[in-house]
């Protein structure tokens, strides 16, 4: 390793428990040709000198042979996923920004089964029993995020939360004791640990329960 390499420095701070500030020349340098499709301005993570988190736009084809992918554990998809198959995608853990159409191609790629947390932005009303039942499928989901968009009071029976350890949710949801989402009712869902978030924003609260461990 030598002095002065700034991937280098990254990679010792980081070892070392540190917080080094990540210069941006830097930064858009190690992430190669997957740069153009990051949004710069959320949450772009790296770990051991190495990409592990960002926010893309689509996962539809484009740039899907770079290497970058590979050690991607965190992604926040803001439009389509259809071409995810064709992404190296093999350190990816957890996956935010979903339409329920999403999940039924996410069960056919190969990142399925070692999915352990899935982020909802929108759920359609005509799907959301099903979407339940597909998530279900995912065998080491453990971590289940649902936006504004994705609320629906029939999650709250549903077998899926009996393997979910922890929900997130849009407080602003959460504004009179009559609603369908009070924090009465969620007080009563079957998962160990719940939290709030801002408008689908949970990539944080999945960091936090990563960081303990499967």
């Amino acid at each position: 390793m030598e002095q002065g390499d700034p991937r280098g420095e990254l990679i010792r701070a980081q070892l070392a428990d540190e917080s080094p500030v990540i210069d941006d020349a830097s930064a858009r340098c190690w992430v190669g040709n997957i740069g153009e499709l990051i949004r710069w301005g959320e949450g772009v993570r790296f770990e051991r000198g190495f990409l592990s988190g960002c926010t893309v736009d689509a996962l539809d084809g484009k740039a899907a042979a770079a290497p970058e992918w590979t050690t991607i554990e965190v992604l926040d998809v803001k439009g389509s996923i259809a071409e995810i198959g064709r992404y190296p995608l093999r350190s990816l853990r957890a996956v935010g920004g979903l339409h329920s159409r999403d999940v039924t191609t996410l069960l056919r790629s190969p990142v399925a089964p070692e999915l352990q947390a899935v982020g909802l932005r929108r759920v359609l009303k005509a799907d959301r029993s099903r979407t339940w039942d597909l998530l279900c499928e995912l065998p080491r989901l453990r971590f289940l995020a649902v936006g504004a968009f994705a609320f629906d009071p029939s999650l709250a029976d549903h077998p899926l939360l009996e393997k979910i350890e922890l929900l997130s949710y849009p407080a602003r949801e959460l504004v009179t004791p009559s609603a369908p989402w009070s924090r009465t009712r969620i007080a009563g869902f079957r998962v160990k640990q719940r939290c709030t978030n801002s408008d689908g924003v949970w990539l944080p609260n999945y960091n936090k329960l990563a960081r303990r461990g499967s």
